[in-house]
């Protein structure tokens, strides 16, 4: 039995160690990818005006990254043209690499990613990163899990420690008895009665049974044993079981009792003997047996529990079996009675009701930790959120003065500068304004996160009536939009509503081939919930654009997803994140069915009025 055991706790922190290990390397390979990302991005620029100042002052910034221990940017020839590393690195700078992508070294990764702006590839950059820390981590991981598992492989042998003592060991002595009492036909041998209660009726049932045998011997080698020996027999075994056992005849006093009489009561035998239930019990205990006697003597066979006080206000629980004595004609004449005392194994049950309580207050106590953790968390991500709103809004106002700037230039000082300054010129500003429309969705994200929504009832087909009037691009001059009416009305936000229409249409006529006319359509479905009594309305944009392939359909509604070149269609990839989380703030569900080259149908579900 422990085998299985211990093979299973093995294979099972074998899987979790292993699953451990492929998902904490995938993060790491992860972080490193979004790393690279980001200073590539940043450091386009210096590598494109040859400032390796300002290069070298961006890489700089990875220190706050541990695991980075060296980063270099190559120029076009392959050339460092900037370099970061950590005081205790020791190995030679990477080399410009075998390509672009994540390859792996000994203990080691090298990300290669291209530095590029605009389609113009200006350079590579290589990111080392040292995976020693998470080795470390890893290994004491696993240490830890192997720990579990000796714990675990101990604990069981400890319990078939236990087991073997207070179970295995007395049955095989019972049954080294009924060998002995077989071999040797010794019928005085009795089994020792252990302390456990279901064990120690098993011993006394086998001790019986061997006395039963043993007097059934006796019988058969004296067929003239008198009536009095046969009852001093009976008497011995009665007077050995750990229970009151009686025969009571039908007027209610006692014909036979054992000696267990004498411990319960301090009467002897012989004074209990044609005394009435109501005489050696007491009135309180007999008025609760009556009715189970009365029973009995009906013809019923009845068993029972009840609590009752016996001599010197003792209470006892007791288990009882009232069998019925039949005469040959059916009449009942007496019942024989046996009563076993389950006090202490009541108490044992209240011990564990009282365990089980205190266990139950312990958990609404660690529920209380839970929630109280989990309110001081939701705090520090709401100042993070506030922060990162803050810094967001501030930083475009240096934003639009490099823009103003750079438009003063290219239109008062445009003879001073020739087409490669102007074309630079150009490239700041657009590069601002690209910045400057990432920073206003980062706000609307924040603030779809941030703002209380206060929800109401909307009419949906006038909001995108208005939306519709609203935009430019959504005139007829621009677009086909067909709007089914009515829309039912649902259960919404104004804002956060109209943020994810716009987006959606915004989409919906932006995504086309080029030279081709959008043709969008909006319309609405109504279906049950759940339990029945609220309807939902699913919103439904269907456009005839470029479509979105199946790989790719998985990673749309994530911050900063972009599916095709910027210059092919311009946008920050934060429109469909900006929809998700408006979508999640209400309530509601979204989604998206579409084929590459064949347009796309994306859905909003929002609860719509109760039925």
């Amino acid at each position: 039995m422990l085998l299985p055991t211990v093979i299973a706790v093995a294979l099972s922190c074998a899987v979790f160690v292993s699953l451990q290990w492929h998902a904490s390397l995938g993060d790491n390979e992860q972080r490193l990818r979004t790393l690279a990302v980001l200073v590539a991005q940043n450091v386009a620029s210096p590598l494109a005006f040859l400032s390796k100042e300002d290069a070298t002052r961006i890489l700089a910034a990875l220190q706050g990254e541990p695991a980075v221990k060296a980063a270099v940017v190559f120029d076009r020839n392959g050339e460092p043209f900037a370099v970061y590393r950590t005081p205790d690195t020791r190995q030679p700078l990477p080399d410009p690499g075998p390509g672009n992508g994540l390859h792996r070294e000994e203990g080691r990764l090298l990300m290669y990613y291209p530095v590029s702006e605009g389609g113009r590839l200006f350079g590579t950059l290589c990111i080392r990163w040292d995976l020693g820390p998470w080795y470390a981590g890893m290994r004491t991981y696993t240490v830890g899990a192997l720990g579990v598992l000796v714990a675990c492989i101990a604990v069981a042998v400890l319990i078939g420690q236990l087991l073997q003592q207070k179970i295995t060991d007395p049955i095989l002595a019972l049954a080294r008895n009924a060998v002995q009492i077989g071999h040797d036909k010794d019928y005085a041998v009795r089994a020792a009665v252990p302390d456990t209660f279901e064990l120690a009726t098993l011993a006394l049932a086998f001790n019986e049974m061997v006395g039963e045998t043993q007097a059934g011997h006796a019988r058969l080698a004296a067929e003239m044993e008198t009536t009095r020996r046969t009852e001093q027999q009976l008497r011995l075994i009665t007077d050995a079981t750990p229970g009151l056992i009686s025969y009571i005849g039908s007027d209610g006093r006692y014909r036979f009792v054992n000696r267990q009489y004498e411990i319960w009561f301090g009467l002897a035998q012989d004074q209990v003997i044609g005394r009435t239930m109501s005489e050696v019990l007491g009135e309180p205990t007999f008025t609760r047996l009556k009715p189970h006697f009365d029973r009995a003597c009906s013809g019923e066979t009845v068993e029972f529990e009840v609590e009752a006080p016996y001599r010197e206000e003792a209470v006892r629980w007791i288990h009882a079996h009232y069998i019925p004595h039949r005469q040959s004609d059916g009449r009942v004449q007496g019942v024989f009675v046996l009563v076993l005392d389950m006090t202490e194994r009541k108490r044992m049950e209240a011990s564990l009701a009282q365990a089980h309580a205190a266990l139950e207050r312990q958990n609404h106590s660690l529920e209380a930790t839970v929630q109280e953790r989990t309110a001081r968390m939701q705090e520090v991500i709401g100042e993070l959120e506030a922060f990162s709103y803050s810094m967001a809004h501030d930083m475009r106002a240096p934003l639009r003065s490099m823009q103003g700037f750079s438009r003063l230039l290219l239109e008062e000082h445009a003879a001073g500068l020739d087409e490669e300054g102007k074309s630079h010129l150009r490239r700041i500003v657009g590069s601002a304004g690209r910045l400057d429309h990432l920073i206003q969705d980062v706000l609307n994200y924040s603030r779809i996160v941030r703002r209380e929504l206060n929800m109401e009832y909307l009419d949906t087909t006038a909001l995108i009536e208005e939306i519709i009037a609203t935009y430019p691009n959504l005139q007829p001059a621009s677009a086909r939009i067909q709007c089914d009416h009515p829309l039912p009305p649902v259960w919404a936000n104004t804002a956060a509503l109209t943020q994810v229409v716009s987006n959606l249409l915004g989409n919906a006529v932006k995504f086309v081939k080029p030279g081709t006319t959008p043709e969008v359509r909006i319309s609405a479905e109504c279906f049950d919930g759940p339990n029945g009594s609220t309807k939902w309305v699913r919103l439904s944009v269907t456009d005839n654009g470029i479509g979105i392939p199946r790989s790719s359909q998985h990673r749309l509604f994530s911050m900063f997803q972009r599916l095709h070149r910027p210059e092919l269609y311009e946008g920050t990839g934060m429109g469909l994140a900006i929809v998700r989380k408006a979508v999640e703030r209400m309530g509601g569900r979204l989604g998206v069915e579409s084929e590459e080259g064949r347009g796309s149908r994306f859905w909003v579900e929002l609860k719509g009025e109760e039925a």
